[in-house]
């Protein structure tokens, strides 16, 4: 699991990955808890509704998912090793200004708080 500090202070707003991916625009700049499956590797950061969706690779159906400014590089690579092809919650803002690796994805969501589901 990863915190970032002073994340306490915050108040998430719990939404269904799939509202989020219908509507994002909603959600934009908005501080919200998620669960979904993870997917890390080259060029992915991805969250998805589930394994089978993940396993469409379809990122229309997806979040790109980045760590918080905070986060080191090997709390990174550490949170990818866990995390990678399961099920997770995080907590984070959603950006819809951005759209991850060459702009595919619904909405992009600078994560503050990750752990296993």
């Amino acid at each position: 699991m990863y915190v970032v500090p002073g994340i306490e202070k915050i108040h998430f707003e719990k939404i269904e990955l799939s509202q989020v991916i219908s509507n994002p625009e909603k959600y934009n700049q908005k501080d919200i808890q998620i669960d979904g499956y993870a997917v890390f590797g080259f060029e992915v950061s991805s969250i998805y509704l589930n394994r089978h969706a993940a396993s469409k690779d379809n990122s229309e159906n997806a979040l790109w998912i980045v760590p918080d400014c905070s986060i080191t590089d090997k709390q990174s690579k550490d949170i990818n090793e866990i995390c990678n092809h399961k099920h997770i919650i995080i907590k984070g803002l959603l950006n819809t200004k951005e759209h991850g690796h060459l702009g595919f994805y619904k909405a992009e969501m600078r994560v503050k708080f990750i752990q296993l589901y």
